[in-house]
């Protein structure tokens, strides 16, 4: 029966309600309330205030959600990420926001007026977990900016028991997005169990490229005295072989690394053999995930290549190039299927051309535990996407009997834009 209807029939009849809310037990009644969505729970709190009070006053319904922001003015998901966060702000556990960005992202004056707003609202939270994804603030203006990361800060001082805290592709300035990260890892020390901040830094100007900034030196100290780190994903042009030797000392139950290479701010340091080799001997359950952009003037896939080892034990890899740019990935795709088809269960490529089918059918082919394949190119023959699909589906349903890596997702409350 539809959530309409039954919403028709307990209106129409006060007494089934009540016989409907007593006989069953709490725990029973929130089981069965799992399984509705966002808007279905909407709906039905509308039926009396008893239903409205045991929806709004349950926890485990809102723990987990996903709500979005955008710089567009008159954005029904501004609307409802603000609602959300004044009405059921203090169940929330287990936040993400992502921003929608209209064009160039340079127009996000709506979008930190809204992060204000909620932030305004959002006062009794308890979160043990919050990601802010595809923030993207590269072309933003610095007041902006500025006035986004002063609120982050404020929210992430009231996070005593962060376990897990994300800006992926963040591309904040370095001194902003430093004050970030100096909340975070002074107020979550002792809890934080996930740290992800890959593209998290904007890229610098060209002449910079070959000089570290010295803001570095304490993030990797920071980052060190964390004492239950599990999760790190990182710019790689953080990484100095005296901060790899410290990992493998510092976190043998270190279980996923998250490499970020942007050819338009790589440096020149290169990570030695030896300290990669120490690493995947004192962290032996590490998984090695890579994400290589060329940039738009940057370093081409190929040399990006340089920066990584053999040794590593890579099973998520994601290439990617600017859409202007026409890369050929013969050589990188010949170099991922010598060093890490062994490992290799998720590839994603997203480039303007391939010139050589048969080095990416070779990589498919060769990949034995390739499960999750995602592809974005124009090929010389028309026919090989198609092929390497086919390729991963049979090996997915080969596996079928098994628990497959990463087909388990938790179950989120996304905010829905019509609310």
């Amino acid at each position: 029966m539809e959530t309409s209807k039954k919403t028709q029939i307990f209106r129409q009849n006060n007494k089934t309600i009540d016989v409907v809310e007593f006989q069953l037990p709490q725990e029973i009644r929130i089981k069965i309330f799992e399984y509705f969505e966002m808007k279905e729970l909407m709906r039905l709190a509308t039926v009396s205030k008893s239903w409205r009070d045991f929806i709004f006053g349950t926890t485990r319904f809102w723990r987990c959600m996903h709500l979005k922001l955008s710089c567009r003015r008159q954005s029904k998901h501004n609307e409802a990420a603000c609602w959300y966060a004044a009405r059921l702000g203090g169940h929330f556990r287990d936040l993400t926001i992502s921003c929608l960005h209209a064009n160039k992202h340079i127009h996000c004056d709506t979008m930190a007026v809204c992060l204000r707003q909620f932030q305004l609202n959002l006062r009794q939270a308890n979160l043990t977990s919050l990601m802010v994804t595809d923030l993207r603030s590269r072309d933003t203006r610095p007041e902006v900016v500025s006035s986004l990361v002063q609120i982050l800060t404020r929210i992430l001082s009231r996070c005593d028991q962060l376990q897990q805290f994300g800006m992926p592709l963040a591309l904040l300035p370095i001194q902003e997005g430093v004050k970030v990260l100096d909340t975070v890892l002074s107020k979550a020390r002792g809890t934080l169990q996930s740290l992800r901040i890959d593209g998290f830094f904007k890229p610098v100007a060209v002449r910079q490229r070959h000089v570290r900034p010295v803001e570095f030196d304490q993030l990797t100290n920071n980052i060190l005295a964390l004492n239950h780190l599990t999760k790190l994903g990182i710019d790689y042009f953080i990484l100095t072989d005296a901060f790899v030797d410290a990992l493998s000392r510092s976190y043998a139950n270190l279980r996923k690394l998250k490499l970020f290479l942007n050819g338009s701010i790589c440096f020149s340091r290169h990570i030695s053999h030896n300290s990669w080799a120490n690493l995947v001997k004192g962290c032996q359950q590490m998984k090695v995930g890579l994400r290589m952009h060329s940039g738009d003037y940057g370093l081409d896939i190929y040399k990006l290549m340089d920066y990584l080892d053999p040794v590593l034990n890579v099973y998520d890899i994601w290439i990617k190039s600017a859409r202007n740019i026409i890369y050929g990935i013969s050589d990188p795709m010949h170099e991922v299927a010598d060093n890490f088809s062994h490992s290799l269960v998720k590839l994603k490529i997203d480039l303007a051309g391939v010139e050589n089918d048969n080095e990416f059918l070779g990589l498919v082919r060769k990949s034995k535990h390739l499960i999750h394949l995602n592809v974005s190119a124009d090929f010389v023959d028309p026919e090989t996407a198609r092929i390497a699909m086919e390729l991963v589906e049979q090996r997915r349903r080969d596996l079928s009997g098994r628990d497959l890596p990463g087909s388990c997702q938790k179950r989120v409350r996304t905010n829905p834009p019509d609310v």
